[in-house]
């Protein structure tokens, strides 16, 4: 184990941007995940997500499976098929 932890610490150290790449990639899923669970009143998701970092897996899962899928286009697809109903209701 502390040979495999060896190994990665030794990319790292010889290629930093590998670290950096980590990072960025980290702060883009968790803030789109935090931004999404916000959004969608999702409670225990946000704080869940704000405190677990297990390598974006949790943010990935949440943006995948868990989140309202569709997000902004949907709400304005389902406000658009209302406004429609209504014309033809008058």
């Amino acid at each position: 184990m502390t040979s495999d932890l060896d190994n990665i610490f030794t990319i790292i150290r010889s290629n930093p941007i590998f670290l950096l790449l980590y990072m960025a990639y980290n702060a883009v899923l968790k803030g789109l995940s935090l931004w999404r669970a916000a959004k969608n009143s999702h409670k225990y998701w946000f704080i869940g997500l704000l405190v677990v970092n297990l390598f974006g897996i949790p943010e990935i899962l949440y943006l995948l499976y868990f989140s309202k899928k569709g997000g902004v286009q949907r709400e304005v697809l389902q406000k658009n098929i209302v406004k429609s109903k209504v014309k033809k209701a008058k």
